[in-house]
């Protein structure tokens, strides 16, 4: 019983919690989450060495729940000779992407516009404005080859 009232008020705290910040959430913010706003990001491709990889094939889709059945836009293409791939879009809150290239193992990740502590909305863009963030491509090695 002990454990069961334990676990209700950490999720009654969680709970008013996360009221209280959707509160002190600006009226901009609470209109990008719902319908969305511009998103840039830079994705900086390199391998395990630290060198970029040019030529990487980049695909990203920005997640956007109010437009039914769309999304906040997709983008692909390649890494630049600097290993770099600049993804925009609108979303209300999300990019997913994937990263490609011969002798690489396929990557994927995500970013968040929101939530965070230094993430806000201003003119319509979600805040920081294209931030860079670095991917690293695993080179295959040694492959093993697997049997089903």
């Amino acid at each position: 019983m002990k454990r069961f009232a334990f676990i209700l008020i950490i999720f009654v705290a969680c709970w008013l919690g996360m009221a209280r910040l959707q509160a002190a959430e600006s009226p901009e913010i609470q209109k990008a989450k719902a319908y969305g706003a511009k998103g840039q990001i830079t994705l900086r491709i390199i391998d395990s060495t630290g060198n970029p990889v040019a030529g990487a094939v980049v695909g990203a889709g920005f997640f956007n729940w109010s437009k039914k059945g769309e999304n906040g836009g997709s983008v692909s293409g390649k890494t630049d000779t600097n290993g770099l791939f600049v993804a925009t879009g609108e979303p209300t809150g999300d990019l997913n992407y994937w990263i490609t290239k011969d002798g690489y193992y396929k990557t994927e990740g995500g970013y968040w516009f929101y939530p965070g502590p230094e993430r806000s909305v201003k003119d319509g863009r979600w805040q920081p404005w294209n931030p860079t963030n670095t991917v690293v491509l695993k080179e295959i090695r040694n492959p093993v080859p697997m049997f089903a």
